[in-house]
């Protein structure tokens, strides 16, 4: 309080550094003193006033003595003051001097000064408590000021933070938002959701440019993007999502759209579904990725891969020349040897028409069975196109396959052991190529075998399906030198081969056939037994399939 009470001094005590009013606070004593000493200077002014005949006494001094004590000493010292001025004049300016008696003329006089100086030190209490209020009303209300403004440079700051933080966070998120604009058009992936109450898809930016459509319409029906997609393709990509909304299911399916130039782009789409606490559906939230560079660039391996099946595949039939020759080569002899017959039968004396109709007969059938070896060959050298896949009898292309053999299997004396299952199902595949894996495989064996082991040249040959008809298996063994055990890891790679003559293609090649027929081709242990073992798993085609 004395800091306040000392904001109002004079200007003498503001250059002297001497705050009166902090000093009367101080003391008590003072301030009681304060009264009589302040009467006493002004009764001494006045009396030296009367020195220059100033008849009638200055009360302005005695109350301005009255009105100093309050100011300074408060409403008790006031009041002391007041009585010690009633008392002065009374004492040394009315008559009869030196008495504190009144006369009648100066009664009234004297009265009125009396309630002059009670109500002047009424009055200047009443202002002392009130600049008292004011200055402590000042001091709170700066107090509050200071602490509003306080707490609103705090507030100022800390949303100066926020800004500076959203800010950040805004330009985080512009920058995320580019980054995964960029990395979509990257990668090709389109980002959608559905929402279930407006029934609206939403599209990101690729999304858009992936189905060819503008930014007017990157919120759309459904229909919008269920109209471009191909017919053959529409009602498995609408039983998908159907079947996912009403199951609440996630999806992943592969499908075709047409653009508005014609051009036609394949789609690879993975959908999951958002539900409530209450178990309802919400949205669909997924991603589309057009794979169209992948789909042909895949077309395109699959065909090369078809080339270098078909090259192997006259490369073999280069190789089986020698046998080929031999198979046309006897049906080829019989048919001259019995033309020859028939020759010599027409020419003798007497015509015996049942033996010249056998020997026409061994004509045709000769003639029959050379057309069968070329046409086998003519079959099997054959390019067909990627989508030729039909019902394929497993025996019966191991079956073509040994006859086709059948030469080579003679001259390096390889006896065949087949077990056959005849209740086997159908696959679904090329015959050509089928042939192709088979033929590989059986002239492994053969000519793993050449090498003289002391043991007999045996390839044996089986098939079988696996307990629930799903598959078929077929296993070739040969009793020749086996795998080494350094190249077993390796033996499928391309154009790698433990022949000196080899290409390293035959295993790789029949690998990739099955591959793409769903199957697959391993070598299996033989469990410590002599030779090598190679058996490849094809799916059995459903009743379904045509």
């Amino acid at each position: 309080m004395a800091s306040e009470e000392s904001s109002f001094s004079t200007p003498w005590e503001r250059r002297s550094g001497f705050d009166l009013q902090s000093f009367m606070n101080r003391s008590p004593l003072a301030r009681w003193l304060l009264a009589p000493a302040l009467v006493g200077l002004g009764s001494g002014i006045d009396l030296l006033l009367q020195t220059y005949d100033i008849r009638r006494p200055t009360p302005e001094i005695l109350l301005a003595a009255i009105v100093i004590t309050v100011w300074y000493g408060g409403a008790g010292p006031g009041l002391l003051a007041s009585v010690l001025s009633v008392s002065s004049l009374a004492y040394f300016f009315l008559p009869p001097s030196n008495s504190f008696e009144v006369g009648r003329p100066d009664l009234l006089y004297f009265i009125s000064y009396v309630c002059f100086a009670l109500l002047t030190d009424w009055f200047s209490s009443v202002r002392r408590r009130t600049e008292r209020a004011l200055k402590q009303a000042r001091a709170d209300l700066e107090v509050k000021v200071a602490e509003r403004t306080a707490e609103l440079e705090g507030r100022n700051q800390t949303l100066q933070l926020e800004i500076a933080e959203r800010r950040r966070v805004e330009e985080e998120l512009r920058r995320s938002e580019a980054y995964l604009a960029q990395a979509q058009r990257l990668s090709q992936t389109g980002s959608w959701a559905w929402n279930a109450s407006t029934g609206m898809v939403t599209l990101s930016q690729e999304a858009l440019r992936i189905y060819g459509l503008d930014a007017s319409q990157a919120s759309c029906a459904p229909e919008v993007l269920l109209d471009e997609v191909l017919r053959e393709d529409r009602a498995a990509l609408e039983h998908y999502v159907t079947s996912a909304v009403r199951e609440r299911l996630d999806f992943e399916i592969d499908y075709r759209i047409a653009l508005s130039d014609g051009a036609v782009r394949y789609l690879h789409s993975v959908g999951r579904s958002a539900v409530n606490g209450s178990r309802e559906i919400t949205e669909l939230i997924g991603t589309t990725i057009d794979v169209t560079d992948r789909k042909l660039a895949e077309q395109d391996l699959q065909e090369a891969k078809s080339e270098l099946a078909h090259v192997a595949r006259v490369q073999a039939v280069g190789e089986l020349t020698a046998s080929i020759a031999h198979e046309i080569n006897q049906p080829l002899a019989a048919v001259v040897a019995n033309a020859d017959a028939c020759t010599r039968l027409l020419a003798g004396s007497t015509l015996d028409m049942h033996e010249l109709r056998e020997a026409v007969g061994d004509i045709a059938e000769a003639g029959t069975r050379a057309g069968e070896v070329i046409a086998r060959v003519r079959a099997f050298i054959r390019k067909a196109p990627l989508a030729a896949r039909r019902r394929v009898d497993v025996n019966r292309v191991i079956e073509e396959v040994l006859e086709l053999t059948k030469s080579e299997l003679e001259r390096h004396e390889v006896s065949v052991r087949c077990e056959l299952d005849s209740g086997i199902p159908d696959v679904q595949g090329d015959r050509a190529e089928l042939q192709q894996v088979v033929l590989n495989l059986v002239m492994n064996g053969i000519e793993a075998m050449q090498c003289d082991t002391g043991r007999a040249r045996v390839l044996e040959i089986s098939s079988e399906t696996d307990a629930d008809r799903k598959a078929v298996q077929v296993t070739i063994r040969d009793s020749g030198i086996g795998i080494p055990a350094e190249s077993y890891d390796r033996i499928f790679d391309p154009f790698f081969t433990t022949k000196s003559d080899g290409l390293g293609l035959g295993l790789a090649i029949s690998r990739s056939i099955l591959e793409s027929h769903g199957g697959r081709l391993w070598a299996p242990d033989t469990n410590g037994s002599s030779g090598a073992a190679f058996r490849f798993t094809l799916p059995a085609s459903g009743p379904e399939t045509l």
